[in-house]
């Protein structure tokens, strides 16, 4: 079954790459008429002129291991890395995943035009990739391997821009130069390249489960053109002659290779009558940068847009740099579809990052309980869109809105991060908004955000734990079909190669920045929760283990053994029905009773978190702030039959409660850890403090401008759950400037894919932004003080124990130097200034250039991939250790300080402490003894002081005595003189 699996991955793998025929003017032409089709980007076709041909035959080096979300081990970097192996050469490497332990290089003619594939199997018939994958899981088979390819450009084409692309790498290469990969197979970017006369290479890096592929393509570009069309754009519909909501996006890129397009916008033209344009952003791209504009449209009150034939409506924008108005706009047309209530529609939404993001909807008819309509949110599996037909597979009951969400991406963040961020905004973004549903019907089928039954598939079965485990005291119910519980259970971590030089601690810390989506960790939060699992028992994608192990934990925490209803049937993963069948419409229409009333909330039960960032409340309880963060906190809750709540509580430094119509909450006497409160305390207002092992109340406290709390905490890839700048420094020379600009470009590019609009600044043009500019958004600051004006602002304001020197940086008492060596680190944001607005920011710098991209590499772009709040990395074991070639790493504590029992280090294990323990204990010993002997010394010199001051004191006694005594006998003898008494 496995090497079938395989087998058709590399069919379709090999199709999918088949289907770019590199430089193709009909390739053109088809995309454009496909993008017309479906009302996106109408893409200007133009004449095929001469472009370099792409390379026909490859150098490959490999099979390597390769480890599931590890983007930072490379075994051939034990060998010098493929930029200093010799070529082509007779070497061999060794490698866990090939004939007789040892990888070659190979050459490997293209398929097709373009298309560089390569099975394994076929190369290395005796590696036993079934007999590794029965062993350990098809993890084992994942392979890497780096393919070298020449191509050459003319005289003519000499210093011509023309346009590049690579399907099925997230990264590649062109002489060194890193351009953004088509990784998802969505037909873009093309980038814009030039190249002067000769002979150049592409370097890019394959993956897969014992393959790998990947294709390329060059075509023309107009020369005259700076502005291009891309991406998948974003439009709502029309529902009864009126916007469903008034934001769509347009892809746009900068088709110059040097230099930057400053104010590129977009115009509204002939619009349909009653419709204008409200906002539209100007953004700065810089060269080959690609970027989203976020439009926004007004509609007059009473107007209504007229579709052609009743199904359609158009709308076009032409686009432009405002700053170059002579220079050629592009055009973009959107189709918007035309549809009557109560018919489904989709609909659009500012997300967390500020980004437009769309919702499908399938709308309640009514009638609504009283409470309002409840939610059921659609949580989609890998590679499917939050479209119609996924929709259709959901029980559509009249008081439910069904609200399909994204992920942000039809592969996303397996509704982690931002994924689950993503979710959560899609909903209350649609209650607060009501986007599609007429005016006349707000009032009786008016949404309640808590009231949410999630229901998903696969992925999004995975998503429908997350979602409901961290939120219960909303979740109205849950429906979990065929779902996974972790990655790593589901494709098993086991075979990343950091593993083999780390620590358990080390791994520990990596992992505890993923951990809050460890959906098992949080089984206890579910209790109460009504819960629905739909399974095949033939499921060779999510085997029925997981669902039942889910099962067992939940029932186990109840007390109960049919805490979860179970259903599973001899079909595999996908069958009709799984969703929406009988069993699922009664599950859902039994649960809305709950909307009346509270639940019954158990006597006793566990409130469990890895992150308060990420968590709501259970049974009212919220926690706010932990002691380490890198460990889970619990609070363990008995209500008594006076209705006292005992709460004892672990690794908890504040808590509050909250109120939600789901869920009772106290109105009696509470006791915590021993410590007595007559009333509640409910956040936001009030909430409970640990200070100094004593329990006591904080009103009205701002205490998360000093200290760490849920919109401060970590890890590293919390910053994507906001909106993002990123600022790179200009100091130094050319050549690393251009450097920082590149990085901070292909990250931008990287992240576009989903949905992100990252602006990429000078520090010299950041400094010209307003002090609220630059406190309202998570920064990324490329480049240490010496190099980031931006960086030096914060740096002197920070509390972090990060300190810059000269090709040097200090971590609490730990200095890193040497070439290739750098950090990226979480830190406050200097410039948010009040409790409304605060927000972090990322430091990335090196000792220099290449230690400053090996930092950012650091910062996860994808689910699964932990860092903790700062990892260093360099040495001579970084490039193939992975996170065991790691320096240092750890977490901030909850005042930005060093806390050394979550974290790793030099100091760690040369000062003799230890995870968990103190790595000063050696130097304080020292420091005690100084002082001991320092405090000897100041009270024998205060006691030799006091002697002397003393004995000075009374001499000046003595002194004024003696001179008030001669003064009486003065006055005495003159007393006498005059015949007075004496």
């Amino acid at each position: 079954e496995f090497t079938a699996m395989r087998d058709a991955l590399a069919a379709a793998l090999l199709a999918s790459l088949l289907a770019l025929v590199a430089g193709a003017p009909g390739d053109d032409a088809e995309r454009a008429r496909t993008a017309a089709a479906r009302g996106g980007v109408a893409v200007a076709v133009s004449q095929q002129s001469a472009v370099p041909a792409v390379p026909r035959e490859w150098d490959v080096v490999g099979p390597f291991a390769a480890g599931q979300r590890e983007s930072d081990a490379d075994p051939l970097e034990a060998w010098g890395g493929v930029d200093r192996v010799p070529r082509a050469d007779a070497t061999l490497y060794p490698s866990e995943v090939s004939d007789n332990g040892t990888a070659k290089w190979i050459r490997v003619a293209t398929t097709g035009a373009g298309v560089l594939f390569v099975d394994w199997t076929k190369y290395t018939p005796a590696a036993q990739y079934e007999s590794m994958e029965a062993f350990v899981g098809y993890s084992s088979s994942l392979t890497s391997s780096w393919a070298l390819g020449d191509f050459t450009v003319s005289e003519e084409q000499a210093g011509t821009t023309f346009m590049c692309t690579c399907r099925g790498s997230a990264l590649y290469f062109i002489d060194g130069v890193p351009y953004t990969g088509d990784s998802y197979g969505e037909g873009f970017p093309w980038l814009p390249v030039q190249l002067q006369a000769g002979v150049h290479t592409i370097k890019v890096r394959l993956q897969g489960y014992a393959q790998g592929g990947a294709a390329f393509g060059f075509r023309a570009k107009d020369p005259a053109a700076v502005i291009g069309l891309t991406g998948t754009n974003i439009w709502p519909y029309v529902v009864d002659g009126v916007l469903a909501s008034p934001f769509l996006r347009i892809g746009v890129q900068n088709l110059l290779v040097d230099a930057s397009l400053v104010h590129v916008t977009a115009t509204l033209l002939d619009p349909p009558s009653g419709v204008s344009l409200k906002r539209c952003d100007t953004l700065h791209l810089q060269p080959r940068q690609l970027g989203w504009l976020r439009v926004e449209l007004a509609q007059l009150a009473n107007a209504t847009i007229d579709c052609d034939n009743a199904s359609t409506a158009l709308l076009r924008f032409a686009v432009w740099d405002t700053a170059s108005p002579v220079a050629p706009n592009a055009t973009s047309n959107f189709s918007l579809s035309c549809v009557r209530w109560p018919a489904f529609y989709m609909a659009t939404f500012i997300d967390a990052d500020g980004s437009v993001q769309y919702q499908s909807v399938y709308p309640a008819r009514g009638p609504c309980p009283q409470a309002g309509c409840p939610l059921m949110v659609g949580l989609h599996g890998a590679g499917v869109e939050s479209n119609w037909g996924w929709g259709k597979e959901f029980p559509h009951l009249p008081q439910y809105y069904e609200i399909l969400a994204t992920n942000r991406h039809r592969y996303g963040w397996d509704w982690q991060g931002p994924g689950y961020v993503n979710a959560l905004s899609s909903i209350s973004s649609f209650v607060e908004n009501m986007p599609g549903v007429p005016q006349h019907l707000r009032v009786s089928l008016k949404p309640n955000k808590e009231f949410v039954l999630f229901a998903g598939h696969s992925m999004g079965g995975h998503g429908c734990w997350v979602l409901s485990g961290h939120n219960p005291d909303i979740t109205l119910g849950a429906i979990c079909a065929s779902p996974w519980l972790t990655f790593d259970l589901y494709s098993p971590f086991t075979t990343r190669i950091g593993y083999s030089l780390a620590s358990t601690f080390e791994e520990h810390l990596m992992n505890a920045a993923a951990a809050e989506y460890d959906v098992e960790l949080y089984a206890s939060n579910m209790v109460g929760v009504p819960v629905l699992t739909k399974q095949g028992k033939n499921d060779q994608t999510v085997p029925p283990y997981h669902a039942r192990r889910m099962q067992r934990l939940i029932d186990s925490h109840s007390g109960n053994l049919s805490a979860v209803i179970s259903r599973e049937n001899q079909w595999a993963h996908w069958f009709g029905g799984i969703l929406n069948d009988a069993d699922s419409m009664a599950f859902a229409q039994n649960i809305t009773k709950w909307t009346a009333r509270p639940r019954s909330i158990p006597a006793h039960f566990r409130v469990v978190t890895m992150n308060p960032a990420s968590s709501g409340s259970v049974g009212s309880i919220r926690i706010l702030q932990v002691a380490l963060l890198s460990r889970k906190a619990t609070a363990d809750v008995t209500i008594h039959s006076d209705g006292t709540w005992t709460i004892a509580t672990s690794n908890v430094l504040r808590f509050g409660f909250e109120k939600h119509p789901l869920v009772q909450y106290p109105t009696g006497k509470i006791v915590i850890d021993k410590h007595e409160f007559l009333t509640a305390q409910f956040y936001p207002g009030s909430h409970y403090w640990l200070r100094s092992q004593v329990w006591q109340t904080c009103s009205g406290c701002d205490w998360e401008l000093k200290e760490r709390g849920p919109r401060t905490y970590g890890p590293l890839a919390r910053v994507l759950e906001g909106s993002v700048k990123v600022i790179f420094g200009t100091s130094g020379s050319n050549s690393n400037s251009a450097a920082a600009a590149s990085l901070g470009v292909a990250f931008a590019n990287d992240l576009f894919f989903l949905g992100y609009n990252i602006p990429v600044l000078a520090d010299r043009a950041a400094a010209t932004m307003s002090l609220p500019a630059l406190g309202s958004a998570n920064l990324v600051l490329i480049g240490g003080p010496d190099t980031n004006a931006v960086t030096a602002q914060c740096a002197r304001r920070w509390a972090v124990p990060l300190t810059f020197h000269n090709r040097s940086f200090t971590v609490g008492i730990d200095t890193f130097d040497g070439p290739g060596v750098g950090i990226a680190a979480l830190a406050p944001n200097c410039f948010s200034a009040s409790p409304d607005q605060l927000h972090t920011v990322v430091v990335v710098a090196g000792t220099d250039a290449e230690g400053t991209a090996r930092a950012l590499a650091q910062l996860p772009r994808r689910s699964g991939m932990g860092a903790p709040d700062y990892v260093v990395v360099g040495g001579p074991r970084y490039g193939w250790g992975g996170v065991g070639g790691w320096l240092a790493s750890g977490y901030w504590g909850n005042t930005w300080g060093y806390s050394p029992s979550a974290a790793t280090g030099p100091s760690v294990g040369v000062m003799g402490g230890g995870p968990g323990q103190d790595p000063y204990k050696k130097h304080r010993k020292q420091h005690i003894t100084a002082a001991v002997v320092g405090v000897g010394i100041i009270i024998v010199g205060v006691a030799v002081a006091s002697a002397v001051l003393g004995a000075g004191a009374t001499y000046f006694v003595l002194l004024h005595r003696a001179q008030r005594y001669y003064s009486d006998l003065k006055e005495i003898e003159l007393k006498q003189r005059h015949g007075g008494k004496t």
